[in-house]
């Protein structure tokens, strides 16, 4: 991988433009479109495959219907190699992309919460006055590495034990028989 960002010149400008690039260009939006027209390409050539196949069981085919039929057959096959070659090479970039995703992870986890705090009274004092800002950065600066920061910045629930048995007995009501049988009455 490095090899390849040395390649783009580890330019910062480049490497933006790439990953804005990724981000939004159509291209990389609807690969989904593409990669099923792959998939329903090569399914189509298959089936005229077993069709063209099946028809060569025909007693009544001369040498020429069999071998035009052989001919399409070696075309439709040709073409589905082809589009297999090209659909493999497309499915290991988009796999080495996610892997590349996965370097790091905890450091983007940990800089999005930073900059997005999801615990609400966190992201008031991000934004709030110059002395909130300054305990939240100071309190930032004394988180010592990326797990305490993921721990103190996302927005976790304490759960105690009256909130799993409230849960427990909400659920019981509401998919109980009884209430399936009220619910189908009163409808």
């Amino acid at each position: 991988m490095i090899r390849e960002y040395v390649e783009l010149g580890g330019d910062e400008k480049k490497m933006r433009k790439a990953a804005d690039n990724m981000a939004n260009s159509d291209e990389f939006t609807k690969m989904y479109v593409t990669v099923i027209a792959q998939a329903d390409g090569i399914r189509t050539r298959f089936d005229k495959i077993g069709a063209l196949s099946t028809e060569l069981n025909r007693i009544d085919l001369s040498d020429a219907e069999i071998d035009e039929i052989l001919k399409d057959i070696a075309k439709y096959d040709s073409e589905i190699t082809q589009r297999i070659v090209v659909k493999k090479k497309g499915s290991e970039n988009v796999a080495r992309g996610l892997v590349a995703h996965q370097v790091d992870a905890k450091g983007t986890r940990a800089a999005e919460l930073v900059t997005q705090p999801e615990d609400p009274t966190l992201a008031l004092k991000k934004k709030g006055t110059r002395e909130q800002q300054l305990e939240f950065w100071r309190t930032v600066g004394q988180l010592g590495d990326r797990e305490q920061i993921i721990a103190a910045m996302q927005n976790v629930k304490k759960i105690d034990r009256w909130d799993i048995a409230a849960e427990y007995v909400n659920n019981n009501l509401l998919s109980s028989p009884d209430t399936h049988i009220l619910n189908m009455y009163l409808v």
